[in-house]
């Protein structure tokens, strides 16, 4: 019998005397499997800690990173930055003979489970943390319990975090000072509803263009959202904001699917992007190639974000790795179709969203 295996089962088979539950269940629960109560499984889980069991699951862990979502995993209606970065990380452990698993915290981690807990009994010794939310709390308790992560898309000041973002501040600068050189003053920002850090800064990035150019930034310019962006959120944005008594005649939309939304809206409404409206975003990948006009984009590498978390946990995993990341890699700035000089008289839509004369 295999040394490893044997001493194993002998746990398994302790642990299932123990509490009085078959070897079955003792085996489901260590291994994370369906079919265990959440109460059984964190019974079983301290009574394997007291035995010392996680020496036995060290040696039969896999070459196998994490990619772990604090809420639910991947959905179409969040674009194509997941997508993105996904590829990258596949790349990257394809490459190092390592393989990915997907994970839902909000879905499989139990109510009292520490997340050592969670991804012991799984066989993933590190993880990379996507985490929508306003604050990374998810991101910030993995790193407090000690284990081996990165924080993705978003940035921290606590040196025991570990992160991989875009800084999009600068370029965000650049987009309006575009604007602004072309003659508008009056620019109008759409913004999702989970103010991330990324919302912040590009908001900011966006009031600090005001400043720095003397113009005057109403509130109403700034239309955020109660929901994560999607091309319902930017259509209602050009509705708000061409609704106006003095609409702006540009338009900055802070993600690609609120983005879309604004380009189809105006296609319905008859206005020319950019003839009577000007209209810029972000993409996080090939996105702004399917429109047409091609939008102009503040632009973020999902897929390099992906490939360099996922090469620095292997590294770090392996021994190879002893520095932290706090990579912030630089955005891009795309001009293409939808941006021109500002009209002599901006489109109006009366309350009924109708375009007026």
């Amino acid at each position: 019998m295999d040394v490893a295996r044997g001493k194993e089962q002998a746990s398994i088979r302790e642990i299932a005397n123990q509490l009085e539950l078959s070897i079955a269940t003792v085996s489901r629960a260590l291994n994370g499997l369906d079919g265990v109560s959440d109460e059984t499984r964190l019974r079983v889980q301290r009574v394997a800690d007291e035995m010392g069991y996680e020496r036995h699951i060290a040696e039969r862990q896999r070459r196998v990173i994490g990619l772990l979502y604090g809420g639910e995993q991947i959905r179409t209606q969040w674009g194509g930055f997941d997508s993105e970065v996904l590829s990258g990380i596949r790349e990257a452990t394809e490459a190092r003979g390592w393989d990915l698993t997907l994970l839902s915290a909000s879905q499989r981690k139990g109510s009292g489970e520490s997340f050592r807990q969670f991804l012991r009994y799984r066989n993933v010794p590190g993880v990379i943390v996507r985490s929508i939310q306003p604050t990374p709390v998810t991101a910030v308790q993995i790193a407090r319990e000690g284990i081996p992560s990165v924080m993705l898309g978003n940035r921290s000041e606590d040196p025991g975090m570990n992160f991989a973002c875009t800084d999009m501040r600068g370029h965000v600068g650049m987009l309006m000072d575009h604007f602004i050189a072309q003659g508008h003053r009056r620019i109008g920002l759409s913004i999702h509803g989970v103010v991330d850090h990324d919302m912040r800064e590009r908001h900011e990035a966006y009031v600090e263009a005001h400043a720095r150019h003397g113009l005057v930034l109403g509130p109403d310019l700034v239309v955020q959202a109660s929901e994560l962006g999607s091309p319902r959120v930017g259509a209602r944005a050009i509705d708000r904001l061409l609704q106006m008594e003095d609409p702006p005649t540009a338009v900055f939309l802070t993600d690609p699917l609120s983005t879309l939304g604004a380009l189809q809206r105006c296609l319905a409404l008859g206005i020319r992007a950019p003839g009577e409206l000007s209209i810029a975003g972000v993409d996080d990948g090939q996105t702004r190639f399917i429109t047409h006009p091609v939008y102009t984009a503040v632009c973020q590498d999902g897929a390099s974000l992906g490939r360099n978390a996922a090469r620095w946990l292997i590294d770090t995993l392996t021994g190879r790795e002893t520095m932290a990341l706090r990579l912030s890699q630089s955005a891009t700035i795309a001009i293409h179709d939808t941006t021109g000089p500002a009209p002599a008289r901006a489109v109006r839509l009366n309350a009924d969203g109708r375009r007026l004369a």
